[in-house]
């Protein structure tokens, strides 16, 4: 497994250049908060000896105190229920054989044709399916100011 770079600017390049996404597409999936989350979960997964990290975050692997911890904490970026299922999707993959962005990524594989047009059609599934990254990070920032009020 090679281990491909980490740093957020080498991610949306990658991202770019192999997968066939636009910045706006990542900016809108709010792409580099959901692999912070995620290379955070994995990161106490190889903690906690796990032999395979990135199984950690597949929604359908991952054990199910792993997968409920995970989905709070992507939810906490203001995805909305459907959103939230897809981002998952999206970067942990799914059980239609999609290995997850996460895992190409850090294996720096090259995707298939399949494997673009799948991508494509869940990034379009996910902007329909709620707010829009602007709208999310204001009702971020209305819960976050309530919750310091309280």
């Amino acid at each position: 497994m090679t281990a491909a770079p980490t740093q957020p600017r080498l991610l949306t390049e990658w991202v770019i250049a192999h997968t066939g996404l636009t910045s706006d597409d990542l900016t809108e999936l709010d792409i580099l908060a959901a692999f912070d989350v995620l290379v955070s979960r994995c990161e106490e997964a190889r903690r906690h000896g796990a032999a395979d990290p990135l199984r950690s975050i597949t929604p359908r692997e991952a054990g199910g105190n792993s997968r409920q911890t995970t989905r709070a904490m992507l939810a906490q970026l203001g995805y909305s229920r459907a959103q939230l299922r897809v981002i998952h999707r999206i970067m942990g993959g799914s059980t239609s054989g999609w290995p997850g962005l996460l895992r190409v990524f850090v294996e720096d594989r090259p995707l298939t044709k399949p494997q673009r047009a799948y991508l494509r059609r869940q990034v379009r599934t996910y902007i329909r399916s709620g707010p829009s990254v602007d709208e999310r990070h204001a009702r971020s920032s209305r819960l976050a100011d309530r919750d310091r009020i309280a």
